[in-house]
């Protein structure tokens, strides 16, 4: 009996041990694949946008511009819209950059600027020499100035009666040398003006000879050029152009010469290291297709610098 005994206790540490060694394969061959999907899912934690070695995500380039520069810039409804939206919207496409559209007077747009308020700014901005020595130009991307609306000449009106011929000159006299004046569309006229407008502080300065109507609304210009309370607007050529193509009307024409041509660019700080990309980009956008397109939705034509 001893014996016996001595041989049950002898298999039943057999059987334990065995039984153990089996737990314990078990377990560690559970755990196995549990570590290795801990591994797997910590890995994104050390990519390249949280590793703190890796170069900071740059911030969204601010964009200024002004929402009452219609066609370039205007609200419809609850969002903006306008060329210069359009443009920019595919230029900072083409650059690969986020960026956040700030709406701000004009007035403010260039001190803001040169304190690094903003990093951007595209507002019907002329590029002058003065504005030149304070901030970064790109390239233009429309040209434009100033010129007259009107209407077409009245078939039935009589035309004006024929000047008397000058009297004879004496062989002995010398000729003198006439030009046509450069303001005779404007001459004896009614001229409308926006308010603190470049055309009206050019009218004034210039059209000696007319009648200025000041007006704070352009749509208040147009409506007194419709009614024959004024026989001439003169205004941006871009503005011009745009109320041209959006009203079709075939008894308004563009009438006079094209006083201060300009263009338009975007304005940047003057160590923007962005001017270069900007550049780049927007030269490829004005030879294409798409760049007329716009222009001509826009404006009923494209500017001189694109035309083949």
């Amino acid at each position: 009996m001893p014996l016996l005994n001595s041989n049950r206790f002898q298999l039943h540490k057999t059987v334990a041990a065995v039984s153990l060694i089996i737990l314990l394969l078990g377990l560690t061959g559970a755990f196995q694949p549990v570590a290795a999907q801990e591994s797997q899912t910590a890995r994104p934690a050390q990519s390249a946008l949280s590793d703190p070695l890796a170069p900071p995500r740059p911030d969204p380039l601010r964009v200024a511009f002004d929402p009452a520069l219609w066609p370039f810039s205007f609200k419809n409804n609850s969002s903006y819209s306008g060329f210069e939206h359009e443009l920019w919207h595919k230029l900072a496409n083409n650059m690969g950059v986020e960026y956040e559209m700030i709406p701000m007077p004009f007035e403010q747009i260039i001190n803001a600027l040169e304190q690094e308020e903003i990093d951007v700014a595209i507002a019907v901005i002329p590029v002058t020499p003065a504005r030149q020595a304070r901030v970064a130009f790109s390239l233009p991307y429309y040209r434009t100035g100033l010129t007259g609306l009107c209407r077409q000449p009245d078939p039935d009106e009589p035309s004006p009666k024929p000047q008397p011929a000058p009297p004879a000159r004496n062989k002995s006299q010398k000729p003198k040398k006439t030009s046509p004046d450069k303001f005779d569309t404007f001459s004896g006229k009614t001229v409308g003006v926006q308010r603190n407008s470049a055309a009206e502080t050019f009218a004034r300065e210039n059209f000696k000879e007319s009648r200025l109507v000041v007006y704070d609304y352009k749509e208040e210009m147009f409506f007194g050029l419709l009614a024959h309370n004024i026989d001439i607007v003169f205004a941006e050529l871009s503005l011009l152009e745009a109320y041209l193509n959006v009203t079709k009307n075939p008894e308004l024409t563009l009438c006079g010469p094209v006083y201060k041509k300009h263009n338009l660019a975007i304005a940047l700080p003057k160590d923007s290291t962005n001017l270069k990309d900007l550049n780049r980009s927007l030269q490829a956008l004005r030879q294409t297709d798409e760049f007329k397109d716009m222009c001509l939705k826009w404006f009923g034509v494209v500017p001189s610098f694109t035309r083949q």
